[in-house]
């Protein structure tokens, strides 16, 4: 075998085509169409994934689309009853939403925010916008900082801090922002 065949260490991070082999007389077997029946009930409307009992849509991958952070909670809030920024309550959930994060190709808001903090900027309270439990945090290093300002969360998509969440200046950058339902029927 030559030195240019065979395997070779490879950065994780590249991305190939998979190599595929067949005759060259093979006929290709036609795949039939798929049909989709409508969501049923608990399942989630088109373009939403389904992860727990909550489904979710990312919006924001084109720049025009993205929003500030009480603009993108009221986009979610149009969307319908029991439509809100994203609470995320597990590392289970948290690594389903990162992992999606990469489709976005953008960091986005989720519902977390700055509910108070003392006149020096210190002891920074968070909580969801949905006023569910704050059961899990995913904090980048150094996250959220001491500071006045009115901070909300996103989840980062760049550099070290991929996939965590960084306290960033609410009503200032424009960003991408993942909208939750729920999959469980409320009673009325």
């Amino acid at each position: 075998m030559g030195s240019k065949r065979g395997w070779r260490p490879e950065d994780c991070s590249l991305h190939y085509a998979p190599l595929c082999k067949r005759h060259a007389n093979a006929i290709p077997t036609p795949v039939p169409p798929v049909t989709t029946p409508p969501p049923a009930a608990g399942n989630c409307p088109k373009d939403w994934i389904k992860f727990g009992e909550k489904c979710y849509r990312y919006f924001g991958a084109a720049e025009s689309d993205r929003l500030l952070y009480k603009q993108a909670r009221n986009a979610c809030w149009a969307i319908g009853e029991n439509h809100d920024l994203v609470s995320i309550h597990s590392k289970e959930e948290q690594a389903f939403l990162t992992q999606h994060l990469y489709d976005l190709g953008t960091s986005a808001w989720i519902g977390m925010h700055q509910i108070q903090s003392d006149e020096i900027g210190h002891d920074l309270v968070f909580g969801w916008m949905d006023q569910s439990r704050t059961d899990f945090t995913y904090w980048a290093r150094g996250h959220p900082p001491p500071g006045t300002w009115k901070y909300c969360a996103r989840l980062s998509y760049e550099g070290i801090a991929k996939g965590e969440w960084i306290a960033d200046y609410c009503e200032i950058d424009k960003k991408g922002y993942i909208c939750q339902r729920s999959t469980v029927k409320r009673k009325k």
